[in-house]
């Protein structure tokens, strides 16, 4: 069910790039809300830049835009600059 109250908003997830994150992103998507990917990269060795970049891919397919970002979401400066 869509809820109308969403169509056209735009919404910021953390973590977008798997599990929750990124079931979450698909959910608002399919409501027809812009999302902005973000993710941290804990292991130098993970390649979450690219897992966000083809998170943010798929989220297109619904229609809606989507962006990935890398903004220290710990880091308020960074975060209030983003918005």
């Amino acid at each position: 069910m869509i809820d109308p109250g969403l169509h056209g908003r735009v919404a910021l997830v953390t973590g977008a790039n798997r599990g929750i994150g990124a079931a979450a992103a698909r959910a608002l998507a399919a409501q027809g809300v812009a999302v902005f990917v973000t993710y941290l990269r804990l292991d130098p060795a993970e390649h979450a830049g690219e897992a966000a970049m083809a998170a943010a891919q798929e989220l297109g397919r619904y229609g809606v835009t989507a962006n990935m970002v890398y903004p220290p979401v710990t880091d308020t400066g960074q975060v209030v600059h983003m918005a």
